[in-house]
This record gives C-alpha cells, structure tokens and sequence, in this order.
C-alpha cells in the first residue's frame, strides 16, 4: 500500500469518527418516532374522544379536589408550624434555665469568694487579738509582778517594825 493510499484510509477513519454521534443522534430520533407511530396506531379516534370525555370529566372536580388539597396542605402546614413554634420555646426555655443556673453559679462562686476573704479577714484579726492579749497578759503579769514585790517589800518592812515594837514593848 502505498503512502497516499495510507493517508485516504485515514481520512476515511477520521470522516466516519465524526460523523458517528450525528448518525447515533438521527437513529434515536428515528427510533423515538417509530414508537409514537406505534403508539397512535393502538388507539382509534373513538378511543382518543373518550378519552378525552373521560379526562374532562376528570377536570370538572379537578377545581374541588385542588381546593381540598389546598386544605389539606393548609392544616398540615399549621400543625408542622405549630410544633415548630413549641419545639422552639421549649429550646428557650432550656436556653433561659441554663442562662439561670449559670448566674446562680455565678453568684455562688462570687459568694464563697467573699465568704473566703471574710474568713480569712477573721483570721487575721482573731490572730492579731491573741497577740494584743498576750502582750496586754504580759504587762499585767510584769506590772503585778512589780506590784507584788513592792508589797513583798512593804509587808517585810512593816513585819520588821512590828517585830521590833513587839521587842521593844517586851523589854
């Protein structure tokens, strides 16, 4: 075979490459119309008028059937909006019983802290009083002291006088 020979099978090849989706796309229109055909076939015109009668018939009530439908949709979608607006509240309310109970929280934590500080203050002072009592036992305790030997002192004194009256007033 020789090389002008190659090229035309080639672009014979390429040529019937594109034109294959235009020759797919005439046979599924072709095959689309033999059905209709087929279908008309199977009904005579008798058939289509009534058919035809039957079907307005059927859109006489179409116009009640749509407005109980209507209504139907109508109440469904009361109902569905309803439970929606009570699912909703219970969800605020749960909202509203955490944001409570956080607060209480809240105002707990910030109780014990003031209850913490106002131990702590009665500490101090509670430890500041033992101190101003001790020093204050300790003053006494040396004041008395002191007291008690100046009457240690007097009592002597005054024991040695009477002791030497007592001789004196003997002799």
């Amino acid at each position: 075979m020789s090389r002008s020979d190659e090229f035309v099978d080639e672009l014979k090849k390429v040529a019937d490459a594109a034109v294959s989706p235009a020759y797919a796309a005439v046979g599924a229109a072709d095959a689309a119309a033999e059905k209709a055909r087929e279908a008309v076939k199977e009904f005579d015109s008798d058939d289509l008028r009534s058919s035809f009668t039957t079907q307005a018939e059927k859109a006489k009530d179409l116009p009640s059937q749509l407005l109980e439908l209507a209504k139907e949709f109508a109440e469904k979608a009361q109902a569905q909006y309803e439970e929606f607006a009570n699912r909703g509240e219970q969800v605020i309310a749960r909202l509203r019983d955490r944001s409570a109970t956080e607060e209480l929280r809240e105002q707990f934590d910030h109780a014990m802290e003031l209850g913490k500080d106002a131990l702590a203050s009665a500490r101090k002072s509670v430890t500041n009083a033992v101190h101003e009592v001790e020093d204050a036992a300790k003053q006494l305790a040396s004041s008395v002291e002191g007291d008690a030997q100046e009457v240690v002192e007097d009592v002597k004194t005054t024991a040695k006088k009477t002791t030497s009256r007592a001789r004196s007033a003997a002799k």
